[in-house]
């Protein structure tokens, strides 16, 4: 992934992902926090985003980062 995906991917996600995130936490700053670092370990995954679903991918690593964050606690 270049850096022109990768910031082409994060104007595009980050947003919606953030507010999914904050739907499940409560917490904006939170969920701020978990999506950044949903994107580093995307970033460091360099996945092709042609073959990758990287939406859901996203989405996936964002909810296991919340989990780690918040204890595994259901929100």
């Amino acid at each position: 992934m270049t850096q022109a995906e990768f910031r082409d991917i994060f104007e595009r996600y980050f947003d919606e992902v953030r507010n999914y995130i904050y739907y499940r936490s409560g917490d904006t700053e939170l969920a701020t926090d978990i999506v950044q670092e949903a994107f580093i370990k995307l970033w460091e995954k360099k996945l092709n985003p042609e073959k990758h679903k990287i939406k859901g991918l996203l989405y996936k690593i964002a909810g296991t980062c919340l989990s780690a964050a918040t204890g595994n606690k259901e929100l």
